[in-house]
């Protein structure tokens, strides 16, 4: 019956769901033809009774509102709207926190919508336009009822308070509810607008998903908290907190009061202008890069103008399609309708077309939201070289001029492109294609277009640049980076200054090189590539949670640009939140269900977390995919299961197709560390010597290091170490180099495994202690097993047990540290823990080569577990 398919469907959408601010449903029962639910007993009080008390602190409301948000949140990931939050549908625990109930009519967008005889579904005054016109519910639909619920909360009267159900239905159709800023006035500015989107009549002027509204709400949340504090010392933003003794609250006060100038700045002025990619009307494929050059140059020369926030080059390609990825579900019938979502006034678009012997372009400006084309303009192009530039800079004159932009700002110099690129047509054909090929994940292909670029014309500097960031060869990258310094005057300002904050970097002159990104930050909070940068220090300096931060605010800021989710990832997993990391890149994905970045992301943060059986069927797809993409993270999985045999099948066939990674030479680097682990020290040695030609990184040397001290040849290991050493700059102790870092953690625990094999525990100890000092949460584990290592040859088994159960805290199912607890735990003759352990490695080695060394290491230890116990 419908009843019995709305039941189903509420257990079914509740079961779903595992967030702590959704009630949790155990089990579904059938009796008689009668179904019943068996959910989590909810004490407390429903927002309704709340209500009923009397006013609700503004602080109380921001709390409530992002909890129900983030639990609407984490049911839309998985395909779930509510369609009847209201105040009755929350409850508060005992203890203040929110939990919101009944998924009774909770729409699956991927089906149907049900009705009650034909009638509305939810409870009419916090229903959303859509709803009442009957029309298919999505997020946004639940964005408004929470936007209801809050303006109810702070008012204590209803969005819509009509007396009459046609009252009602009048007021959301067709009246705006007043500012709950005039109906409360200690209400802050910034809540009542993120209120007013919420409740805005037409969802394409809400807050496009429950992500974004809940991101504003916190900001508004953390400015509230900081406002509290009573500072009226002006802040600057992301100064970085005095190297002296801080309280904990004091901290806390600077970022959060940071934080929120920082994102209530973005807030203000989203994207004004999308410009989107040229029509290719010659018929002629080899003008394909000329449609996307001019779209990037209008971009640039746009995006100086005082007034205008420009869509960037990253959300351009990663929501429309550009190149191969085109965002799922986001198909709007016209270019206006994709403007509309990506929250833009005004767009501009045109066309390249054949005119004798040359090209003519025409260029066009439209006003989104009336739908009307503000002006056109053309341009004859007889010489493509000379003239080019000077005509992308013209129609951005002209297109701001139509907007009102004149002035530039005071701080930004705008300079004409022809200035700021190349004199060479073909260098910057060839930066364009490697601009869309590194958008693509073809780093190979991209670096090799870079440096057909530079030589082409050796002051190109922001090829130089694009080419130090993209090659992982050292020695290359501070080639051009030294390049890029030496012309870097002839660039614009910003790119001059990412330059300069590299070399910073490079130098390690680390707070210089973050006032850099702070002063790009200042004049254009929407510069992902710097943000990304500053992140990126954050996390060299292990404050992952600030680095979440500024990925957060990345994502604010372009919703559409997924290029930095495996750094934001990753930062999420060192700042201990799992959980966050993969709902973030499950979510990445399905958004992009043919991309293989996401999944690529996904396979590697499985495999980190020890879920290593899902992470090798999802290699699967990746191979489905594209072809020989899964090779570098299936051998490492197979090498993860014990299966080592056929894990150097894979790094073979890895070998036979160097184009595969951004090294050429890896697939044998790892060949030599599968050697490593299977004990064949002189067969590693072998195979390391070509991948240490043609790139001795850090990497490389380290490697060579632990397989020469395998094989008791301590001197050359000591000299790859002393290799290692050189790369790394000598700071003060307390400074932290983002590039040096693995360098440093490479050093210390060669250093560490050349002690070890000397007989010397308490400097292999103190080696790898080092080690840890430079390793983030997520490489704790493999320095931290190391050390137990340490502590076991020095006679100290108890604590080498405690070092090791740490370990298995971030990844309880990493196979060698198991394997090393087990014989820690026989030590300490605790016998039945040692089996338990052991025994959970042999479900994960169920596969494992039966000849491997470790699968006859662990064999052996449970038949002295077993053989001892009791």
């Amino acid at each position: 019956s419908g009843a019995s398919a709305r039941f189903l469907r509420e257990a079914l959408a509740i079961s779903r769901i595992d967030h702590p601010n959704v009630i949790t449903l155990f089990e579904v029962l059938e009796q008689d033809d009668t179904f019943y639910i068996v959910m989590q007993y909810v004490g407390g009080q429903s927002l309704r009774e709340r209500l009923r008390q009397g006013k609700v602190a503004i602080d109380e409301v921001l709390r409530i509102a992002c909890e129900v948000g983030a639990g609407l949140g984490a049911a839309h990931v998985i395909d779930v709207i509510h369609r009847d939050l209201k105040p009755e549908n929350v409850m508060q625990t005992s203890g203040g926190a929110c939990k919101v109930l009944d998924f009774g009519v909770a729409h699956l967008m991927d089906r149907s919508t049900l009705t009650i005889r034909g009638g509305l579904v939810g409870t009419i005054r916090y229903m959303a336009p859509e709803q009442v016109r009957g029309e298919p519910p999505d997020p946004r639909t639940d964005v408004h009822a929470l936007g209801a619920l809050v303006f109810e909360l702070l008012t204590g009267t209803p969005s819509a308070a009509g007396d009459s159900e046609a009252a009602v239905l009048f007021e959301i159709l067709n009246t705006k509810p007043p500012s709950v800023a005039r109906l409360r006035p200690e209400v802050s500015k910034d809540l009542a607008i993120v209120v007013a989107r919420a409740l805005e009549k037409d969802p394409r002027d809400r807050y496009p998903n429950m992500a974004a509204m809940l991101a504003d709400l916190e900001t508004v949340q953390r400015g509230f908290r900081a406002a509290s504090g009573a500072s009226t010392r002006t802040l600057h933003i992301h100064r970085p907190i005095a190297r002296r003794p801080l309280s904990v609250a004091l901290i806390l006060f600077m970022i959060a009061a940071a934080s929120y100038f920082v994102v209530m700045r973005m807030s203000i002025a989203e994207p004004t202008v999308l410009v989107m990619k040229w029509e290719n009307a010659t018929g002629d494929p080899s003008n394909d890069w000329l449609c996307g050059g001019i779209m990037d140059g209008l971009i640039r020369a746009l995006s100086a103008r005082e007034g205008l926030n420009v869509v960037s080059r990253q959300t351009v390609v990663s929501a429309l399609g550009v190149g191969p990825r085109a965002l799922a579900g986001f198909a709007p019938s016209e270019p206006s309708g994709i403007a509309r979502q990506l929250g833009a006034r005004f767009m501009a678009t045109g066309s390249v077309e054949s005119q004798g012997g040359g090209l003519r372009v025409s260029c066009e400006l439209l006003d989104v939201r009336r739908g009307t084309l503000l002006h056109s303009w053309s341009r004859e192009l007889p010489d493509l070289r000379t003239q080019l530039l000077p005509m992308v800079d013209a129609f951005a004159s002209s297109i701001a001029a139509r907007i009102g932009a004149r002035l530039p700002r005071r701080s930004r110099e705008v300079r004409p492109s022809s200035q700021t690129l190349t004199v060479s047509l073909e260098a910057l054909r060839l930066y364009d294609e490697a601009l869309e090929r590194n958008e693509m994940n073809d780093i190979h292909s991209a670096a090799d277009r870079l440096r057909q670029a530079t030589a082409l014309d050796s002051t190109f500097t922001d090829a130089h640049l694009l080419l130090a960031l993209l090659t992982p060869e050292l020695r290359e990258r501070r080639r051009h980076l030294s390049l890029a310094m030496e012309h870097r005057f002839a660039a614009s300002n910003r790119t001059r200054t990412l330059i300069e904050a590299e070399q910073l970097l490079e130098d390690d002159q680390l707070d210089a090189a973050k006032a850099r990104y702070e002063s790009l930050l200042a004049n254009d909070p929407a510069d992902v590539a710097a943000r990304v940068s500053l992140a990126t220090v954050l996390r060299a300096e292990r404050r992952f949670s600030e680095a979440v931060s500024e990925f957060a605010v990345i994502h604010r800021v372009n919703p559409f640009d997924f290029s930095f989710y495996p750094l934001w990832a990753s930062d999420y997993v060192d700042a201990g939140r799992k959980d966050k990391a993969l709902a973030l890149v499950a979510g990445w994905r399905r958004q992009f269900p043919n991309e293989v970045g996401p999944l690529e992301s996904l396979i590697g943060l499985h495999s980190l977390l020890g879920n290593y059986e899902l992470a090798l069927i999802l290699c699967d797809t990746l191979g489905m995919l594209r072809p020989l993409a899964e090779l570098r993270a299936r051998g490492r999985l197979l090498a993860d299961l014990g299966r080592l045999r056929a894990a150097d099948s894979t790094f073979r066939e890895l070998e036979r197709h160097p184009n595969l990674y951004r090294s050429r030479t890896r697939g044998t680097s790892y060949r030599a560390f599968l050697a490593y682990r299977r004990g064949r020290f002189e067969e590693g040695s072998q195979l390391i010597q070509a991948p240490l030609r043609e790139q001795p990184d850090g990497y490389n040397h380290w490697l060579a290091g632990i397989l020469a001290a395998g094989a008791h040849d301590t001197a050359t290991a000591s000299r790859h170490a002393s290799a290692i050493a050189s790369e790394i700059a000598a700071p003060p102790k307390n400074r932290l180099d983002p590039d040096a870092n693995i360098r440093r953690r490479f050093y210390f625990h060669l250093r560490g495994m050349i002690a070890l094999v000397s007989r010397e525990p308490g400097r292999a100890a103190d080696m790898f202690r080092e080690a840890l000092r430079y390793a983030g949460p997520s490489d704790d584990l493999f320095f931290r097993r190391h050390l137990a290592l340490a502590m076991v040859q020095a006679g100290e088994s108890d604590q080498a047990v405690r070092e090791l159960e740490r370990a298995l805290e971030f990844n309880p199912r990493q196979p060698e540290t198991l394997l090393e607890l087990g014989d820690a735990l026989i030590r300490t003759r605790k016998y039945d823990r040692a089996l338990e352990v052991l025994m959970s490695l042999k479900r994960i080695w169920v596969a494992a080569d039966p000849d491997g060394p470790l699968r006859r290491r662990l064999d052996s230890l449970l038949k002295v577990a077993s053989s001892r116990r009791g």
